[in-house]
């Protein structure tokens, strides 16, 4: 009976040690195994036991980027000059203050005396009242403040207003021309520069935007660019001003 008895003992630590090796091995394969990553968490907030909202603080919502604005054009950075308002052009110039307005708590107005006068008229329309419930009903000289008010107007149907028109292709080169001019004028070539290249991509076979655009990437240094702009203008036969003033600049700049 004794040697059973050591037998089956012997048998439970076998198989023991068998169960105890099968667990190490999994769990060394499952560590070098790599485990997909989690994907974030839309809902940060779940219910507990008593059916109370907790908020799971390494809970991360995905955000969306924010869409890419345009960058601003020639007409938005360089407007007509004297503008004051926005225009189809410059629609992120802000609104002048019109209307004068003032922010209510810097205007340092107050209401108190006029707490005296609401009080002894509320304390009047209490006594009133209490006398109508005494039985002797109201004051027939007592009139509703509300009975002499002027009945209110009717409204009136809003105007329409006209459709602003549009600028046309060529009244928008004839602006940029002449605001160009405008800034050279101040001397600020820059602007000038940008609004003669705005005329240019709206009208590449007119020989006055070339030749404005050739003018202030010169006096900016850009010399190739110049060179490329006069000779366009050449090309498209300008008036014999421009022409002789294209020619001139061109023997300049190369030196002959």
């Amino acid at each position: 009976m004794s040697s059973n008895r050591g037998m089956s003992g012997k048998r439970t630590t076998v198989r023991l040690g068998l169960a105890i090796g099968a667990l190490t091995v999994g769990s060394m394969v499952w560590a070098q195994n790599p485990q997909p990553a989690q994907p974030p968490q839309t809902n940060c907030t779940t219910k507990d036991a008593q059916g109370n909202p907790v908020t799971d603080p390494k809970c991360t919502t995905p955000t969306t980027p924010a869409p890419a604005t345009p960058p601003p054009s020639a007409a938005q950075q360089f407007p007509y000059p004297g503008e004051t308002t926005p225009s189809a052009d410059n629609p992120n110039t802000p609104l002048p203050n019109a209307g004068g307005l003032k922010d209510a708590g810097s205007s340092g107005s107050s209401n108190k005396p006029n707490d005296s006068g609401s009080s002894s008229s509320s304390s009047s329309s209490s006594s009133s009242s209490s006398s109508d419930l005494n039985g002797l009903g109201p004051d027939p000289d007592d009139k509703s403040p509300l009975a002499d008010d002027p009945p209110p107007e009717p409204k009136r149907p809003r105007r329409k207003l006209p459709d602003v028109p549009k600028q046309t292709p060529t009244e928008r080169v004839d602006e940029d021309l002449k605001v160009a001019q405008f800034y050279a004028d101040d001397g600020n070539y820059r602007g000038a520069y940008l609004r003669s290249k705005d005329a240019v991509s709206l009208a590449d076979d007119d020989p006055n935007t070339h030749f404005s655009l050739a003018e202030f990437a010169r006096k900016l240094g850009k010399l190739d660019e110049a060179v490329k702009e006069y000779k366009r203008c050449l090309e498209l036969d300008p008036i014999p001003k421009q022409k002789k003033a294209s020619q001139e600049a061109l023997k300049e700049m190369s030196g002959s």
